[in-house]
């Protein structure tokens, strides 16, 4: 009964830290902003291929929806530089409300840098003027 016993655990251990992996490489994905992106691929690094959520803006005028699918400028800008990234959205989620030019987004998807393309399954974004605290007079 004791070697029984024993054999369910074991089995229950090697279960449990498989789905542990499992889950623990599914969400160690990249997270970058537009600018780190750009700074690594300049250093050399490869993110060809590579699953990653990327944050920056959306530029103004750049958004031509086609259907479920949409294309769009990414860009983050600075004192010192201005990044754009070209976004292809795929379409095999719906496009958030707030998805509007000018807003911060989040898209996750891969990096195809022959094309200088990202291709986004997911796209995030959030309208600024409803996170904005309200400014009243006193």
């Amino acid at each position: 009964m004791n070697k029984k016993i024993a054999i369910a655990v074991v089995f229950l251990v090697i279960g449990f830290a498989f789905l542990m992996m499992q889950s623990s490489s599914v969400a160690s994905h990249p997270h970058l902003q537009l600018s780190e992106l750009m700074t690594k691929l300049k250093q050399g690094e490869n993110f060809d291929g590579v699953f990653m959520t990327l944050y920056g803006q959306v530029k103004e005028g750049s958004i031509q929806k086609k259907g479920l699918k949409a294309e769009f400028i990414l860009e983050q800008k600075s004192e010192q530089s201005h990044y754009q990234l070209p976004v292809f959205f795929t379409g095999k989620t719906l496009l958030p409300d707030t998805f509007t030019d000018g807003a911060m987004a989040s898209v996750e998807g891969k990096l195809n840098p022959k094309e200088n393309k990202f291709y986004a399954d997911k796209v995030m974004a959030k309208c600024a003027s409803r996170y904005e605290p309200n400014k009243t007079k006193k």
